[in-house]
């Protein structure tokens, strides 16, 4: 995918911005810290499905202003391009609420936007991945699951509601146990679908991954695999799951089974064949595994779907050595997507052939292409 068109209203700091992008290739949005660069790879990396690269609340995009001058609504528009369709997305937020339309048409959540394609994103904050909460790690993988299945963050969105219904009736001491049993039957059909996506991609990914190994960890995937192994019903499997852990659940007041509680973890080799845990690597070696995942992920995607993920690196040139930078250009720019680059410095990009230009200041982005 690629995106022909985007233009914002009252989303932070946005005064203007109403882009036509010639194509794929790269674009380097440039300007002092705050300008509002960043900004704009927030609202492209909203077109995939999440709270977008800053995973913030909706009412905290609304531009920062006195109370009295506070807009009510944010909004953008875009137009994104795959194979020879042309989709439109709005996105609307407005009394608390946010509405998405794609191609005209309102969806009842984001699942919708992960058929328009796929769309990655590395940024400082992500410096310490493996380092972090496993929620972290989930969430960013389940972002490059997107890309081969669609219909992941559909059943991404079921699963966790049936778990959330199932959590509520354990608190009440009046809940019916049939009801429990319900929730906990939709809970483990739509757990099974996010567990063998996540297995898939894994298997579908390792042969795009340089020196690096991963693994998926958790009760789930031990559960799966285990009933996978003995031709067992795996909907059975998770459900009896569900049942016996009721008291702990109702003690602890938390759902201690399923995908929600799934971890990432690996191995980077190195040079001389010596793995490291990737929770243990130095700063430069973590973030060199950063970058050999994301190179493996849009490979993959390309490969197998002919349509590149269209990627955001955030402060890439003080972020990234110039050794770092170099594999990602090497590797990236020939897939056909786009890329996004944001930096302080016009000239920390201009050995960079064929990119695209966008300055960004107080808000305003100023293409410098026709």
């Amino acid at each position: 995918m690629w995106i022909k068109k985007l233009k914002t209203s009252n989303f932070r700091n946005l005064q203007q911005v109403d882009l036509t992008l010639p194509g794929p290739g790269v674009y380097v949005l440039y300007g002092h810290n705050g300008a509002g660069k960043t900004n704009i790879l927030e609202v492209i990396s909203l077109l995939s499905p999440g709270q977008g690269l800053h995973r913030d609340k909706l009412e905290n995009m609304l531009p920062d202003l006195h109370e009295a001058e506070r807009a009510a609504q944010w909004g953008f528009y875009g137009e994104v391009q795959k194979d020879q369709d042309t989709h439109t997305v709005g996105m609307g937020y407005d009394k608390k609420k946010r509405v998405i339309k794609v191609d005209g048409e309102e969806t009842a959540g984001q699942a919708d936007l992960a058929n328009l394609g796929a769309v990655l994103w590395f940024t400082p904050e992500m410096d310490r991945l493996f380092f972090g909460s496993p929620s972290g790690r989930r969430r960013f993988y389940d972002r490059l699951v997107f890309g081969l299945h669609p219909q992941h963050a559909g059943q991404l969105t079921r699963y966790t509601k049936h778990l959330q219904s199932r959590m509520q009736l354990l608190k009440d001491p009046q809940s019916d146990p049939d009801w429990i049993a319900l929730e906990e039957q939709q809970a483990a059909k739509y757990g099974e679908a996010v567990v063998k996506a996540r297995l898939q991609y894994l298997e579908d990914l390792k042969p795009y991954l340089d020196g690096v190994e991963l693994e998926l960890i958790g009760n789930a995937e031990r559960v799966y695999l285990e009933a996978q192994a003995e031709d067992r019903d795996i909907q059975t499997a998770f459900t009896t799951e569900y049942a016996e852990r009721r008291p702990r659940d109702m003690r602890q007041k938390s759902n201690s089974f399923g995908p929600q509680r799934t971890d990432l973890g690996g191995l980077l080799n190195l040079e001389d064949g010596t793995p490291v845990p990737l929770d243990r690597t130095s700063m430069g070696q973590h973030k060199k595994a950063l970058i050999k995942l994301l190179i493996g992920a849009a490979r993959l995607q390309h490969e197998r779907t002919g349509h590149p993920p269209c990627i955001l690196l955030d402060e890439v040139a003080t972020h990234l050595d110039e050794e770092a930078r170099g594999l990602l250009y090497e590797k990236l720019l020939p897939l056909g997507g786009q890329l996004w680059l944001t930096g302080t410095e016009k000239s920390q990009f201009e050995g960079l052939e064929g990119a695209h230009f966008i300055g960004v200041k107080g808000g305003v982005a100023t293409p410098e292409f026709s």
